[in-house]
Formats: structure tokens, C-alpha cells, sequence
């Protein structure tokens, strides 16, 4: 048997080293394809903007240029900007990308540099990039993307990038550079670039942010904590929620009271005093305006029920066209976080009914109502103020919330339960009645007497049934059912407003039919 040199067993033997490591680096080279192959421009058409077919300026696949929306060509290099000549303005660019049942999560990067982004009423309104996912009904689904926000200025190109994993479900995803109705400022955009994660990446993606939202549940839990001890000690201290409910404590200025806003953009309010009793003064600036204070009252946890108070005085209110057109404290209910943008928090139901001024207070008149809290509640709005008037003033001290106690609270739920199970009751009354068939008979004077189409003399006798004259109507029917079966009458008044029902009263005019 020949001699073999070890030699070539060597070099046979890293050759097939050599072919097996091609091999799986090959694969693995495969694998990182599937998430973003080398010169994928990814999932977003054009996103460099450079592509102009029809060479007219456009790039192609995006909206054509406006006031608010251009597209710049600075050395060789053509990129989206965005330009806001309107205070409050929205000025947006629309994407749509089709989402696979597939696709598990995804990443976009993008360049961008801003400059003068100034914040417009609310503290969102800045420059950023929304994003959404929607399922085939285009109905919004959570949790959406985080949307990276840019405020200030910054002239120099960065390089951002976002990864998000796709809800269930999902369809299409939403993908809207815009200037959110900011005060002012440009911003510019360029290499818009989204691609999907692989199995590996979206698995890790997702578990950094179970992780992250733990940690974030847990510091959230110890600031809601912090609000409780916070609300608990100012409840010792005052028995109220509202913190300056009386308007006693003056700014650092000295010019406004402490939280209650500002005084340079208070248009209508002003501080006032008498007696040595301090109160806020609310004044109609336009027929028709909105004039009001506003204040969030943050809700102990578990709380059941509240008592809501204040004092009130009017002057000169005339009622406006449109509803409620008077000087009234209007509540709202919010859930969410206590802390943070408190403004932010789904709209919870019911709320408490309005707490409507007389239009004759001219003396200081107190007002209050209980009313339970709904489940979810953490916060409430509380905003007295000139809704829609035509004209007038209104003084309003000393507000206060307060918790009621357990018992008041569960007294309050049973006085609730018991008012509904009559409206349920009367309502089924009610349909009893109209299903009866009608039982009018013609009438007709004769001589000094009525008397039916049969000659028989008939004798009214009844009542008015109210509230016509100021609205679409209160308890109509079951005040008509009232009449005719317990109080026997054969006829009632039913007064009736021309100005309120042909547009010209407070309100607005029915719905037709």
C-alpha cells in the first residue's frame, strides 16, 4: 500500500473545514437576510426621495409640494422637508404599509434635523413621527409604536432609528412624519428605511419590552403611591382635592393664584378680592365664547363617591344660541396615570351632572352635588365658566372636592339603583300606554258648550305639562300618563317656545321629525 504524505490529509482536510464553515456561514448569512439583506431599500418606496421618473420635481410616490411641504435639493441630495406657517396647523405626510400575518416586528430608521420646534398648546404638540397599526376593519390597535418627538433645534443630520414588535392582527401599518400643530419650526427627513425582524430579533425585541414594561409598572406603582400619601395629607390639612380651592395663595409674582394657571394667557378671568375673601371672575369676551376656569382634581385610589361644592354670583348672563348658552361648572371624568401629562387618560363614564348658575345670583349663592365615582376613574375635570353666552360675569369661590365616606357613597349607589329601576319601570308604563289605541273623540262648541260629534256635552278639565318651552322635553309622557290615570283629567296644556323651537331661544333647534 502506497504511502500517503500527511500533507495532503492536512490540506484535505481543511479544505472540507474550509467548505463546511462556507457552508454555515452561508446559512447564517441567509438567516440575517431575512431581516435586512445587504441593499434592501427596505419596505418604504423611495424613501431616499430620489427617484423622480417623470422628473417634475415630485418624488415619486409622495404628496406634491405645498407651503408646508417641500422637497430641497442640497449638494446632490434631495430629502422631505416640513415647514410650519400656521400656528396649531397639523402638517403631515401619509405612509401605508401592508403588514403580513407573517411579520412579527419591525425596524425604521430615518435621518432627520429640526430647527425653531416650538410646542404648540399641549405639551405632544411638537415635531415626531406617529405610527399605528390597523386591522383589516381600520379600527386602531394597541399597543401602537412609540413615537419619536424632536423639539428645539438641531441642524446637524442624526441618524435615528425605532424597532416595534406588530400587534395581532394587524394589517396595515401607519407611518405619518409630521409637524403635530406646533407653535412653529421646520423639520427635515431623509433615508426612510423599514424592515422586518426575524424570528430571532423580534423574540429578543419582545422580551426587552416585557422587561421594560415591568420596570415601568413598577416605578409607575411607586408614583401612584406617592400621589395617595400627597392626596392624604392635603386632605388632613384642608379636607379638599383641589389644591387653592379658595384661591387664597398667590403665585411667586403675587399676581395670580397658585395653580390656577397663567395670568398672561387667562383671557377673561381675573383675580379678584372682597371682604378678604379671595374669588376668581370669569367674563364673557364675545357672544357665543367659551370662558372658563379649569383645574385637575387628582382622585384618592379606591375612592367611591365625591361631594363637589362651590359658591357662585352672576351678572348680566344672557343665555346664547348654542347649548348650554349659560354660566354653569361642567365636571369630567378621566382614567389613566396620575402623574405625567395628566391631560392623557380615556374619557370615563357617567359623569357628574353639570352644576347649572342661575342667571338671578346676584348675591353669593352655594351649590353642591354628590355624585359616585366610575369604575376606572382617577381623575376629574373641573372647568366653571360662561358656556356659549350670549353676555355676563361670574364670580366663583371656594371650590371644593372631597371623598365621601363608604356609607354616603353606598347610600348614594342605592338612591341611583332605585331611580333607574323606576325609569325602567315607567318606560315599560310608558309603552303600555302608547300601544293603546286612540281614544280622542271630535269636539265641537255648541251653544256655550263642548260636545263630541255624538252631542254629549263634555267638561275639560286638566293641567299644564311644562318644560317645552326651554327644551326638546322632560318626563313628557310620563307627566301625560300621570294626568290622565291618577289625576283623571280629559285634557292638558302643552305650553311651547317659538324662539326655542324655531332656533331663535338658548339652544338649538330640534332635530327634524
Amino acid at each position: 500500500m502506497p504511502k500517503v504524505s500527511p500533507r495532503p490529509l492536512r490540506l484535505l482536510q481543511t479544505a472540507r473545514l474550509m467548505a463546511l464553515v462556507a457552508v454555515l456561514l452561508g446559512a447564517n448569512l441567509a438567516r440575517a437576510a431575512d431581516s435586512a439583506p445587504a441593499g434592501d431599500p427596505g419596505l418604504i418606496a423611495n424613501g431616499n426621495f430620489e427617484t423622480d421618473a417623470n422628473q417634475d420635481g415630485v418624488p415619486d410616490g409622495w404628496p406634491r409640494p405645498t407651503d408646508n411641504i417641500q422637497y430641497p435639493v442640497e449638494n446632490g441630495n434631495r430629502f422631505l422637508r416640513l415647514k410650519s406657517t400656521t400656528p396649531g396647523k397639523m402638517v403631515l405626510v401619509y405612509l401605508a404599509i401592508p403588514v403580513t400575518a407573517q411579520d412579527e416586528a419591525f425596524e425604521l430608521t430615518f435621518r432627520v434635523r429640526y430647527e425653531d420646534i416650538q410646542t404648540g398648546e399641549k405639551p405632544w404638540f411638537d415635531g415626531r413621527i406617529m405610527m399605528n397599526f390597523k386591522d383589516a376593519n381600520k379600527k386602531v390597535l394597541k399597543p401602537s409604536p412609540s413615537p419619536p418627538y424632536f423639539r428645539g433645534t438641531h441642524k446637524d443630520w442624526l441618524e435615528r432609528s425605532v424597532k416595534f414588535t406588530v400587534p395581532k392582527g394587524a394589517t396595515t401599518l401607519e407611518i405619518m412624519p409630521c409637524l403635530f400643530q406646533v407653535k412653529s419650526g421646520t423639520i427635515d427627513f431623509d433615508d426612510f428605511r423599514l424592515v422586518r425582524l426575524n424570528e430571532a430579533q423580534a423574540g429578543e425585541l419582545t422580551t426587552q419590552q416585557q422587561a421594560a414594561a415591568r420596570k415601568e409598572a413598577e416605578h409607575q406603582a411607586a408614583l401612584e403611591k406617592k400621589v395617595d400619601q400627597q392626596l392624604a395629607t392635603q386632605l388632613a390639612a384642608t379636607g379638599n382635592m383641589v389644591p387653592n380651592g379658595d384661591f387664597s395663595t398667590a403665585n411667586q409674582q403675587g399676581d395670580w393664584p397658585q395653580g390656577w394657571g397663567h395670568k398672561a394667557i387667562a383671557a377673561g378671568l381675573s383675580w379678584e378680592q372682597e371682604d378678604g375673601r379671595h374669588f376668581m371672575r370669569i367674563t364673557s369676551q364675545e357672544p357665543g365664547s367659551i370662558n372658563m376656569l379649569y383645574h385637575m382634581v387628582l382622585l384618592p385610589t379606591d375612592t367611591q363617591g365625591l361631594k363637589i361644592t362651590l359658591r357662585y354670583r352672576t351678572s348680566g348672563v344672557e343665555n346664547g344660541a348654542k347649548m348650554p348658552g349659560d354660566a354653569r361648572t361642567i365636571f369630567h371624568f378621566l382614567g389613566g396615570a396620575r402623574t405625567g401629562h395628566l391631560e392623557f387618560g380615556p374619557d370615563i363614564r357617567p359623569d357628574p351632572h353639570d352644576l347649572a348658575f342661575s342667571s338671578k345670583a346676584s348675591t353669593w349663592t352655594q351649590v353642591s352635588e354628590e355624585c359616585l365615582v366610575p369604575t376606572g376613574a382617577t381623575k376629574l375635570q373641573v372647568m366653571p365658566g360662561l358656556w356659549f353666552a350670549k353676555a355676563g360675569t361670574v364670580d366663583v369661590a371656594d371650590i371644593q372636592v372631597a371623598p365621601l365616606s363608604d356609607a354616603a357613597a353606598a347610600k348614594l349607589a342605592a338612591k341611583i339603583d332605585a331611580a333607574a329601576k323606576v325609569k325602567s319601570e315607567q318606560a315599560a308604563t310608558i309603552a303600555q300606554f302608547l300601544a293603546q289605541p286612540p281614544i280622542t273623540p271630535e269636539l265641537k262648541v255648541q251653544g256655550n258648550q263642548l260636545v263630541t260629534g255624538a252631542d254629549k256635552t263634555v267638561w275639560l278639565q286638566g293641567l299644564s305639562v311644562d318644560s317645552m318651552q326651554w327644551s326638546m322635553g322632560e318626563h313628557i309622557l310620563w307627566s301625560i300618563h300621570v294626568a290622565i290615570d291618577q289625576w283623571h283629567a280629559n285634557v292638558i296644556r302643552l305650553p311651547v317656545m317659538d324662539t326655542f323651537w324655531f332656533g331663535h331661544g338658548k339652544g338649538q333647534p330640534p332635530a327634524p321629525g
